[in-house]
């Protein structure tokens, strides 16, 4: 079992999903509308599936929910950490 101070040290590098410079307006927006069509993708194909009546496994559709809300998560943080550069002078 891990630590609190353990854990607190894990910081596992996620910028694959950025997918590119969020130190600029044109990045952030490309950021933004990157992690906007994944989170969009995952709840129109929960929703194609539903009206079709398609049957999706309540573990599944749940998992699939808790991605999308991760992903707007994703995009907060993004917007956040942006701001925060702003505001110190680091955006380019």
């Amino acid at each position: 079992m891990t630590t609190e101070t353990e854990q607190n040290k894990i910081q596992p590098n996620f910028s694959h999903r950025i997918g590119g410079d969020i130190t600029t307006p044109l990045g952030l927006v490309d950021a933004v509308g990157a992690m906007t069509s994944r989170a969009k993708g995952v709840l129109k194909l929960l929703l194609i599936n539903q009206l079709e009546g398609n049957v999706v496994a309540d573990h599944i559709a749940a998992a699939a929910i808790e991605s999308a809300i991760a992903e707007v998560e994703d995009i907060e943080e993004t917007v956040n950490a942006f701001h925060s550069l702003s505001v110190a002078g680091g955006v380019k």
